[in-house]
């Protein structure tokens, strides 16, 4: 007798999608930065901003530190959401339907929380440019100075379309992956059972 059982390559689990797994660097750097932004904003945050030289190095922050010690929990929080988020991709490294589900979620509470702190709170350095100017002896004009201004209202604007963006583009991922490991999970069942007849 054989010692060997027959078997038929049709038997076989199907091939996982190349493109359905989450590439090992990409958590671990996000897990990487996501650290290294905790441990900045919560001890020193003043050094996000502009430098220069006078009698030693001199440091314009860019934001209001007074206010960011008020918000600094919801920047904990934010930034704690991203970092289980990078946990569940370095565990289970899939686009699956789950994973969609709670970047979705996560997502959603990080908008809501960006626009919170952009929005209710003065977290710009409002003096940054006119301190740049002085600090730099440039000569900003009004116009320089509706720019900085253009930007600091509009920065809640662009995360929140990153948050969008980002949670679309893994929804589409995991329907289309999964579904197509469903339909060859329906091949294969269907190849087993003809085989049987």
């Amino acid at each position: 007798k054989d010692l060997v059982p027959d078997w038929n390559a049709a038997e076989l689990p199907p091939v996982p999608i190349k493109e359905a797994n989450i590439p090992i660097g990409e958590p671990i750097a996000g897990i990487i930065f996501t650290i290294l932004g905790i441990v900045l904003f919560t001890f020193s945050p003043q050094l996000l901003g502009a430098y220069y030289y006078n009698h030693g190095l001199v440091n314009i922050p860019v934001f209001n530190l007074d206010t960011l010690r008020v918000v600094l929990p919801l920047f904990l929080i934010g930034m704690g959401l991203g970092l289980l988020k990078n946990i569940w991709e370095l565990v289970d490294r899939r686009y699956s339907i789950p994973y969609a589900i709670f970047v979705f979620i996560i997502n959603t509470i990080s908008t809501i929380l960006t626009v919170i702190i952009f929005t209710r709170f003065d977290i710009w350095n409002t003096d940054f440019a006119a301190q740049i100017n002085s600090a730099f002896h440039l000569s900003f004009d009004s116009s320089a100075l509706s720019t900085w201004n253009l930007i600091t209202d509009n920065f809640v604007i662009f995360l929140v379309v990153i948050y969008i963006l980002e949670t679309l583009a893994i929804i589409v991922k995991a329907i289309k992956y999964n579904n197509q490991f469903d339909f060859m999970n329906y091949v294969k069942s269907m190849e087993r059972r003809s085989n049987k007849q």
